[in-house]
Protein backbone atom coordinates (compact mmCIF):
# COMPACT_ATOMS: atom_id res chain seq x y z
CA UNK A 1 0.00 0.00 0.00
CA UNK A 2 1.23 3.48 -0.97
CA UNK A 3 1.02 4.88 2.91
CA UNK A 4 2.79 2.14 4.29
CA UNK A 5 5.49 4.35 6.88
CA UNK A 6 8.39 1.26 5.60
CA UNK A 7 7.87 1.98 2.01
CA UNK A 8 11.15 2.55 -0.05
CA UNK A 9 10.38 4.68 -3.07
CA UNK A 10 9.39 8.58 -2.41
CA UNK A 11 7.08 7.75 -5.58
CA UNK A 12 3.88 5.93 -5.85
CA UNK A 13 4.62 2.04 -4.26
CA UNK A 14 1.90 0.78 -6.68
CA UNK A 15 3.20 2.43 -9.86
CA UNK A 16 6.39 1.64 -8.97
CA UNK A 17 5.62 -1.85 -8.48
CA UNK A 18 3.87 -1.82 -12.12
CA UNK A 19 7.47 -0.02 -13.19
CA UNK A 20 9.08 -2.64 -11.90
CA UNK A 21 7.05 -5.75 -13.95
CA UNK A 22 4.22 -6.50 -11.97
CA UNK A 23 1.20 -7.38 -14.03
CA UNK A 24 -0.96 -5.96 -11.12
CA UNK A 25 -1.52 -4.10 -7.74
CA UNK A 26 -3.90 -3.97 -5.44
CA UNK A 27 -6.26 -1.48 -6.08
CA UNK A 28 -6.52 -0.32 -1.98
CA UNK A 29 -8.10 3.08 -3.21
CA UNK A 30 -11.21 2.09 -4.98
CA UNK A 31 -11.64 -0.62 -1.92
CA UNK A 32 -11.42 2.33 0.45
CA UNK A 33 -13.74 4.80 -0.88
CA UNK A 34 -16.29 2.31 -1.80
CA UNK A 35 -15.87 0.99 1.95
CA UNK A 36 -16.41 4.28 2.85
CA UNK A 37 -19.63 5.33 1.48
CA UNK A 38 -21.15 2.35 3.37
CA UNK A 39 -18.95 3.56 6.65
CA UNK A 40 -18.57 7.47 6.60
CA UNK A 41 -20.95 8.87 4.02
CA UNK A 42 -19.03 8.99 1.34
CA UNK A 43 -20.39 10.26 -2.13
CA UNK A 44 -20.73 7.91 -5.24
CA UNK A 45 -18.93 10.25 -7.64
CA UNK A 46 -15.78 10.59 -5.09
CA UNK A 47 -15.16 7.59 -6.97
CA UNK A 48 -14.40 9.03 -10.54
CA UNK A 49 -11.69 10.84 -9.26
CA UNK A 50 -9.90 7.33 -9.12
CA UNK A 51 -10.31 6.77 -12.76
CA UNK A 52 -8.19 9.47 -13.65
CA UNK A 53 -4.49 8.14 -12.07
CA UNK A 54 -2.96 6.53 -15.46
CA UNK A 55 -2.15 3.25 -16.15
CA UNK A 56 -2.56 2.06 -12.66
CA UNK A 57 -6.32 2.14 -12.81
CA UNK A 58 -6.68 -0.42 -15.59
CA UNK A 59 -3.65 -2.39 -14.03
CA UNK A 60 -5.09 -3.10 -10.52
CA UNK A 61 -6.85 -5.94 -9.03
CA UNK A 62 -10.22 -5.16 -8.07
CA UNK A 63 -11.18 -6.45 -4.38
CA UNK A 64 -14.24 -6.71 -2.25
CA UNK A 65 -12.37 -8.85 0.34
CA UNK A 66 -9.19 -10.01 1.01
CA UNK A 67 -7.21 -11.31 4.36
CA UNK A 68 -6.39 -7.96 5.58
CA UNK A 69 -10.17 -6.48 5.06
CA UNK A 70 -13.41 -6.95 6.21
CA UNK A 71 -15.64 -9.82 5.47
CA UNK A 72 -18.88 -7.74 3.54
CA UNK A 73 -21.13 -10.23 4.94
CA UNK A 74 -19.85 -9.37 8.75
CA UNK A 75 -22.79 -7.98 10.50
CA UNK A 76 -20.12 -5.51 12.02
CA UNK A 77 -19.52 -3.71 8.61
CA UNK A 78 -20.45 -2.72 5.42
CA UNK A 79 -23.92 -1.30 6.82
CA UNK A 80 -24.66 -4.02 8.56
CA UNK A 81 -26.31 -5.52 4.88
CA UNK A 82 -25.18 -8.77 5.26
CA UNK A 83 -24.12 -11.20 2.48
CA UNK A 84 -25.87 -9.49 -0.23
CA UNK A 85 -24.12 -6.00 0.20
CA UNK A 86 -21.57 -7.98 -2.00
CA UNK A 87 -23.70 -7.71 -4.98
CA UNK A 88 -23.23 -3.79 -5.15
CA UNK A 89 -19.96 -3.68 -3.77
CA UNK A 90 -18.58 -6.11 -5.62
CA UNK A 91 -20.69 -4.77 -9.33
CA UNK A 92 -18.97 -1.41 -8.37
CA UNK A 93 -15.51 -2.22 -8.16
CA UNK A 94 -15.14 -5.32 -10.41
CA UNK A 95 -16.43 -3.15 -13.48
CA UNK A 96 -14.75 0.03 -12.86
CA UNK A 97 -11.24 -1.04 -15.31
CA UNK A 98 -10.30 -3.57 -16.75
CA UNK A 99 -7.53 -5.21 -14.68
CA UNK A 100 -7.94 -8.17 -12.95
CA UNK A 101 -10.68 -9.21 -10.18
CA UNK A 102 -10.56 -11.47 -6.71
CA UNK A 103 -13.55 -12.97 -5.50
CA UNK A 104 -11.98 -13.98 -2.29
CA UNK A 105 -12.07 -17.58 -0.46
CA UNK A 106 -15.61 -17.69 1.24
CA UNK A 107 -17.52 -14.66 -0.03
CA UNK A 108 -19.06 -16.12 -3.19
CA UNK A 109 -20.90 -18.09 -0.27
CA UNK A 110 -21.49 -14.82 2.43
CA UNK A 111 -18.79 -15.92 4.94
CA UNK A 112 -18.70 -13.06 7.62
CA UNK A 113 -15.85 -14.27 9.60
CA UNK A 114 -18.62 -14.20 12.52
CA UNK A 115 -16.89 -14.67 16.45
CA UNK A 116 -13.39 -15.25 17.95
CA UNK A 117 -10.65 -16.17 15.64
CA UNK A 118 -7.57 -17.14 17.41
CA UNK A 119 -4.81 -14.55 17.29
CA UNK A 120 -7.65 -11.85 15.42
CA UNK A 121 -10.03 -12.19 17.75
CA UNK A 122 -13.54 -11.00 16.84
CA UNK A 123 -12.54 -8.45 13.80
CA UNK A 124 -14.55 -9.26 10.86
CA UNK A 125 -12.15 -10.95 9.23
CA UNK A 126 -11.32 -14.51 8.16
CA UNK A 127 -8.03 -15.46 10.08
CA UNK A 128 -4.61 -16.85 8.01
CA UNK A 129 -2.64 -16.94 10.76
CA UNK A 130 -4.96 -19.98 12.74
CA UNK A 131 -6.21 -23.02 12.17
CA UNK A 132 -10.20 -21.62 11.07
CA UNK A 133 -12.74 -22.99 9.75
CA UNK A 134 -15.38 -20.70 7.76
CA UNK A 135 -18.32 -22.42 8.58
CA UNK A 136 -20.51 -20.79 5.66
CA UNK A 137 -17.72 -22.04 3.07
CA UNK A 138 -17.75 -25.60 5.08
CA UNK A 139 -21.72 -25.40 4.04
CA UNK A 140 -20.31 -25.43 0.36
CA UNK A 141 -17.25 -28.55 0.85
CA UNK A 142 -20.63 -30.70 2.13
CA UNK A 143 -18.46 -33.46 3.63
CA UNK A 144 -15.79 -33.19 1.10
CA UNK A 145 -18.53 -33.42 -1.64
CA UNK A 146 -17.79 -29.56 -2.91
CA UNK A 147 -21.86 -29.52 -4.37
CA UNK A 148 -22.90 -26.84 -2.00
CA UNK A 149 -25.29 -29.01 -0.73
CA UNK A 150 -25.89 -27.04 2.42
CA UNK A 151 -25.97 -23.87 1.37
CA UNK A 152 -29.07 -21.98 1.59
CA UNK A 153 -31.07 -20.85 -1.20
CA UNK A 154 -29.76 -17.37 -0.09
CA UNK A 155 -26.40 -18.62 -0.36
CA UNK A 156 -27.20 -20.97 -3.92
CA UNK A 157 -28.32 -17.56 -5.58
CA UNK A 158 -25.58 -15.44 -3.89
CA UNK A 159 -22.86 -18.09 -5.32
CA UNK A 160 -24.86 -18.26 -8.55
CA UNK A 161 -24.91 -14.12 -9.13
CA UNK A 162 -20.86 -14.29 -8.73
CA UNK A 163 -20.64 -16.77 -11.43
CA UNK A 164 -22.58 -14.27 -13.36
CA UNK A 165 -21.19 -11.41 -12.95
CA UNK A 166 -17.72 -13.07 -13.34
CA UNK A 167 -19.29 -14.21 -16.89
CA UNK A 168 -20.62 -10.51 -17.93
CA UNK A 169 -17.12 -8.88 -16.85
CA UNK A 170 -15.65 -11.22 -19.55
CA UNK A 171 -17.59 -9.53 -22.14
CA UNK A 172 -16.48 -7.06 -24.97
CA UNK A 173 -18.04 -4.21 -22.88
CA UNK A 174 -15.76 -4.55 -19.88
CA UNK A 175 -12.55 -5.99 -22.20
Amino acid sequence: YDNDPSKLTDGNVLDELLGCGFDAVYDDPSYDLLHNLYSQGKWCNDLDQLTFIGERFHSSLRYAENHDEVRLASPKEWGGHGMMVGRPASAVLFGMGRGPVMVYHGQEVGEAAAGEEGFGGDDARTTIFDYWAMPELQKWVNGGRFDGGRLSDEQKALRSWYRELLAVLGKPAFT
